[in-house]
C-alpha cells in the first residue's frame, strides 16, 4: 500500500492529499523564489512527528536557521540539539573534493541508513557542480532510486540552471522524481510581504490539468506564510505574541 505524508502546507495537503511517501519530488526556481518556505514547512511537519530530517546544503548553515526563523517562526537549532535535525552542509567545488559526484552521493547515502533519516531536503547545487565534471544520466538516476529505496520522502530544491550540464540534470531529475514543482516570484511590496506562485508541472496519480496557488510570505520575526487559493486563506502560524 502507498500513504501519502502531510508535506505541511496546505494546498498540498488539502487539495492533494499530501505527498506520496518513500518518493522524490523536484521544487524548480530562480534563486529566492520561494522555495524554502515550502521545504522548510515539509521538514516543519516531520519534526513535529518527531521523524528524523535532514538538509543538505551548499549554503550557510547559519544564514538558513535564521531565514527559516524569519519565515515561518520556527527554531530549527533546538531539534539540531536533539538530533533530529541534521544538515550535511557541502562547500564551493573550487575549494573541495566535496562536489565529487560519486563522494557526494556516498556521504548521503551513509548519513541516511546510519541515522534511519524519514525526510530529506537537498539542494541540488553540489549536484550541479558536479554535473559540470562528471555525471550521467545513469548516475542521477541511480541517486533518485536510492532515495526511494532507503525509504525517506525527498524535495530536492534546484535553482534555475544556468548551465549546459545543469540544464541537462534538470531534465533528468524531471523525469525520474514524482512530481514538479515550478514557483515563481511574483512581486513584493513596501511591507515586506513577497507573492509567489506554485504550479504542478509534474505529478504521480495526479491527471491534468495541473493545479496552481498562489502565496505570501511576510519576512519578520513571527511571520505567517499565508496561502491565497481564489477566496480561501490557508494560515499556517500564528503571529509570534
Amino acid at each position: 500500500m502507498i500513504n501519502k505524508i502531510p508535506a505541511g502546507t496546505d494546498f498540498f495537503d488539502k487539495d492533494l492529499g499530501g505527498l506520496y511517501q518513500h518518493r522524490t519530488y523536484l521544487f524548480c526556481g530562480e534563486k529566492e523564489d520561494g522555495k524554502t518556505a515550502l521545504t522548510s514547512r515539509f521538514l516543519v511537519e516531520g519534526l513535529k512527528k518527531e521523524e528524523m530530517c535532514l538538509l543538505v546544503t551548499s549554503g550557510n548553515v547559519g544564514n538558513f536557521l535564521v531565514e527559516s526563523h524569519d519565515l515561518l517562526n520556527y527554531d530549527f537549532s533546538v531539534y539540531m540539539q536533539s538530533g533530529f535535525f541534521n544538515i550535511l552542509e557541502y562547500v564551493d567545488a573550487d575549494s573541495a573534493k566535496t562536489a565529487d559526484f560519486e563522494e557526494y552521493l556516498l556521504e548521503i547515502k551513509d548519513f541516511v541508513e546510519k541515522k534511519g533519516v524519514e525526510r530529506v531536503v537537498i539542494d541540488a547545487l553540489p549536484m550541479m557542480e558536479a554535473a559540470e565534471l562528471k555525471t550521467t544520466e545513469a548516475n542521477v538516476k541511480r541517486f533518485v532510486s536510492f532515495l526511494e529505496n532507503v525509504n525517506v520522502t525527498a524535495l530536492i530544491s534546484l535553482d534555475k540552471p544556468k548551465t549546459l550540464g545543469a540544464s541537462r540534470l534538470e531534465g533528468v531529475l524531471i523525469k525520474e522524481t514524482a512530481g514538479t514543482f515550478r514557483t515563481t516570484r511574483k512581486f513584493s511590496d513596501e511591507t515586506g510581504k513577497y507573492y509567489f506562485s506554485v504550479e504542478v508541472e509534474k505529478l504521480v496519480g495526479q491527471q491534468e490539468p495541473f493545479p496552481s496557488w498562489d502565496y505570501e510570505v511576510v519576512r519578520k520575526r513571527g511571520a505567517q506564510l499565508i496561502v491565497k487559493v481564489g477566496k480561501v486563506n490557508y494560515s499556517h502560524l500564528e503571529e509570534k505574541k
